[in-house]
C-alpha cells in the first residue's frame, strides 16, 4: 500500500480498517515519512475480507496466501531444550541456543539457568505485578562490589512488542555474555549495576508464538478489545497532544485512543501490569543509561521520542548515540541510522525510553535487524533464524558501549 498525501493516507487507512487488515510496519498505521516522500507498507488481510480490500492506485496484492509465503521463507519456531552442567559447558555450547527461535518456556528456563550458573554474579528478580495471564517478567541484576544507589546503573530491555522475537534472543545473548564478562573481569563491573529484562511482554510473546505471529501488544482486555501497545503506556507524556508541525498530529491521537488498534495506548497511563513492573525496576535506583531494543529498521533513536525539542544534555546524547552506532558497525559493518527528537521516524508519546529519560537517564531505542531504514515488509518483521546470532552479536557491542559510557560517569 502506497500513500503520498495525508488525504490518501486517511482514505487508505479507513479502507484497510474496514477490511480488518493489519499493517505490519511500525507503528502499525500508515505514517508519512519525516523526510518527505510516501508511506509504503505491507498489510495482511483475512481471506473473508477479499471483496472489501481497497483497490486502485497505491494498492498491490503481493501474495494471495500470506501465511504460506511466510512459512516458505521466514522464521521457524522450534523448541530444543539445553542443559548445561556449569559455566565452562555454557561457554563451549553457548551459541547452540541461538540456532533457532525459542518459545517462552525455553527463554525463561535459559534465563534461570544462566543465573544459576553465576552465583554471586547474577540475581534473578520476578517483577511485580504479574501479567494479565499471571506470568512474571524476569529481570536479572548484575551488581558489582561497592555499588550503591547513585552509582552508575544501566537498564537493558527487550521485547516490549510481542512479535519481535529476534529482540528476545538478543536479550538472552547479551545477558549470557555480560555474565561471562563479569565472571572473567569483575573489576570492570565494580561500583556498577546492570539490569537485563530479555522478555518484557511474556503474554504477548506466547500469543505471537502460538496463535498470531504478528501480535504486537500485551493481552489486557479493554472495552471488548484485547491488547495495549506497552510502548505507549508509560507514565510520561502519555497520550499527549503532538506538535502541530507533525504531518499527522490528530491521526496519532486517534490511533492511540482506538481500543482495538495496533497502537492503543491504554485507558490511562501505567494501566498495564507489565508497565507497572518495568517502571518499578527502572525507579528502583537512579539510572545512568537505558536502552530498549526493538526490531526492525536499523535505527538508534535518542531522546525525546514525543517531540523534536533538543534534550538539555544533547552533547551526551549525541556522544552515546554515535558510540552505539560505531559499536554496531564495528562487527559486520551494519549501518544503523542515529537521530534524535523523533526526526528519523514518527513521534511516540508514553514510551519507555522517554520515561527513563524523565527519571534522569539517557534513554535510547535501538531498532535492530533487518536494517531496512523505512519500508518494512512481512519478511522483515519475521526474519529467518540465521539472523539470530549475527543480530545478537552486533547489538551486544552496543550493550558493551552503553556499559562503558555509564562506567565513565563513575569518575
Amino acid at each position: 500500500v502506497t500513500a503520498c498525501k495525508v488525504a490518501e493516507v486517511r482514505t487508505l487507512s479507513r479502507s484497510l480498517a474496514r477490511a480488518s487488515c493489519r499493517i505490519l510496519s511500525e507503528p502499525g498505521e500508515l505514517v508519512l515519512p519525516r523526510n518527505g516522500g510516501c508511506a509504503v507498507v505491507q498489510a495482511t488481510c483475512p481471506p473473508k475480507a477479499h471483496d472489501a480490500l481497497p483497490t486502485g492506485p497505491g494498492v498491490e496484492i503481493l501474495h494471495q496466501n500470506a501465511g504460506e509465503a511466510m512459512r516458505s521463507r521466514a522464521a521457524r519456531f522450534l523448541t530444543v531444550p539445553l542443559v548445561h552442567g556449569g559455566q565452562v559447558d555454557l561457554r563451549r555450547n553457548g551459541t547452540v541456543f541461538y540456532d533457532e527461535f525459542r518459545n517462552a518456556d525455553d527463554v525463561m528456563d535459559r534465563i534461570r539457568e544462566l543465573v544459576r550458573l553465576a552465583p554471586g554474579i547474577a540475581e534473578l528478580i520476578e517483577l511485580e505485578p504479574a501479567t494479565t495471564e499471571l506470568r512474571h517478567i524476569l529481570a536479572v541484576r548484575l551488581r558489582g562490589k561497592l555499588w550503591q544507589p547513585g552509582s552508575p546503573r544501566v537498564l537493558l530491555t527487550y521485547t516490549l512488542h510481542a512479535r519481535e522475537w529476534i529482540s528476545t534472543m538478543a536479550g538472552v545473548y547479551a545477558l549470557e555474555h555480560t555474565i561471562l564478562a563479569a565472571a572473567e573481569n569483575p573489576e570492570d563491573f565494580a561500583n556498577m549495576e546492570i539490569v537485563f529484562v530479555p522478555l518484557s511482554n511474556p503474554d504477548g510473546f506466547v500469543h505471537s508464538s502460538t496463535t498470531d505471529r504478528f501480535w504486537r501488544k500485551n493481552k489486557g482486555v479493554h472495552e471488548g478489545c484485547q491488547g495495549v501497545d506497552l510502548n505507549r503506556n508509560f507514565n510520561w507524556q502519555w497520550h499527549r497532544k503532538y506538535d502541530d508541525d507533525d504531518s499527522q498530529p490528530q491521526d496519532f491521537l486517534k490511533w492511540e485512543a482506538a481500543t482495538c488498534g495496533e497502537v492503543f495506548a491504554g485507558m490511562s497511563p501505567s494501566s498495564e501490569p507489565e508497565v507497572l513492573a518495568l517502571q518499578s525496576i527502572a525507579e528502583e535506583a537512579p539510572l545512568t543509561v537505558h536502552v530498549d531494543f526493538h526490531s526492525c529498521g536499523g535505527y538508534i533513536l535518542g531522546p525525546w521520542s514525543f517531540m523534536r525539542t533538543a534534550h538539555p544534555r544533547m552533547d551526551e546524547v549525541v556522544q552515546l548515540g554515535n558510540s552505539l552506532q560505531e559499536a554496531i558497525r564495528s562487527l559486520e559493518g551494519s549501518e544503523y541510522e542515529f537521530c534524535t527528537g523523533n526526526s528519523c521516524l514518527y513521534p511516540v508519546a508514553g514510551d519507555f525510553p522517554d520515561y527513563s529519560t524523565a527519571l534522569g537517564a539517557l534513554g535510547f531505542t535501538v531498532e535492530m535487524r533487518p536494517a531496512v531504514h523505512g519500508n518494512v515488509g512481512m519478511h522483515n518483521m519475521a526474519p529467518p533464524h540465521d539472523q539470530i546470532l549475527p543480530n545478537a552479536e552486533e547489538n551486544f557491542e552496543a550493550v558493551l558501549e552503553a556499559i562503558a559510557f555509564a562506567r565513565k560517569s563513575r569518575g
